[in-house]
């Protein structure tokens, strides 16, 4: 996860958490969303839960700027691991 977070908001990293704004989520979102739909959703659910961690510990932070990104239409996908597979998997 930390990978991601240095992949995807190497910015983002030594800012104060509370100083991320929705503008920079939608913003990030969508220039992500550039490189692939997936990326973006996950990126954007990294800084949630992260944000969500934080947030159990301090009641001073501010709701999650996350709520204001649309995410990305996924497709779930409904392909069977084999058995095979399923001891890598």
């Amino acid at each position: 996860v930390h990978q991601d977070a240095e992949r995807y908001m190497p910015d983002w990293l030594a800012r104060p958490l509370a100083s991320i704004t929705r503008a920079d989520c939608m913003e990030r979102h969508a220039e992500l969303t550039k490189r692939g739909k997936y990326v973006a959703n996950r990126a954007m659910r990294m800084l949630r839960a992260a944000w969500n961690t934080a947030a159990r510990a301090n009641d001073q932070l501010p709701k999650c700027p996350v709520v204001a990104v649309t995410m990305n239409k996924e497709r779930r996908r409904r392909e069977p691991i084999t058995w095979d597979a399923l001891p890598s998997w």
